[in-house]
């Protein structure tokens, strides 16, 4: 049952598989959104595209757990207790995401239908899981035939080619980086 793997999740500490965010990427007080999807993108493809991974190459990320503090919170409130409608309904919230994605990556390595990212549906899965009546929202990535390549620039310097993935810092904690394509392949996300 996914909620007991999300109660041995968050024994664990960040790594290569397993992120926690204590809030989703933006809150209403933003009306421009794109900077909370562009972080939300790079995490995203960061895990989506590193090869560690948990027993059965699953790797999570799980919204609504402050693992400093093991605090839950509703993934669909923001810090201010607002409530975040655009992402409380999970089967709308996933398709906005193919949406994005397939605007911002192409597959690689490259073939027919790359820019299309073909079945990346099926490669992650969102779920919702309730700890102690506060919903987290997990998402669940699955092995995958090929990589995220960014074909549009993010912001903070992540450029088209980039192949974003998790790496760990000399103090063992995860960052985003780029690896591979043909983008800035000197710069770190925290």
């Amino acid at each position: 049952m996914l909620q007991d793997i999300v109660v041995d999740l968050i024994k664990n500490e960040e790594c290569l598989w397993l992120e926690f965010k204590s809030y989703w990427y933006w809150d209403n007080s933003k009306s421009d959104k794109s900077q909370g999807w562009n972080e939300f993108l790079k995490d995203f493809s960061a895990i989506y595209n590193t090869a560690d991974a948990h027993k059965d190459n699953v790797k999570y990320m799980v919204i609504g757990f402050d693992e400093k503090t093991n605090i839950h919170n509703n993934y669909y409130e923001a810090k201010d207790g607002s409530e975040l409608i655009d992402i409380k309904d999970i089967n709308l919230l996933k398709k906005e995401i193919i949406s994005k994605l397939k605007k911002r990556f192409k597959s690689t390595p490259s073939f027919k239908e790359a820019d299309d990212l073909k079945d990346i549906e099926t490669f992650f899965n969102i779920e919702i899981v309730d700890i102690g009546g506060i919903k987290n929202i997990v998402f669940i990535f699955h092995e995958t035939p090929y990589l995220l390549e960014l074909k549009a620039n993010l912001s903070d310097g992540f450029r088209s080619g980039s192949i974003l993935v998790r790496d760990l810092k000399t103090d063992k904690t995860p960052e985003v980086v780029v690896r591979g394509g043909s983008g800035n392949l000197n710069n770190t996300y925290k």
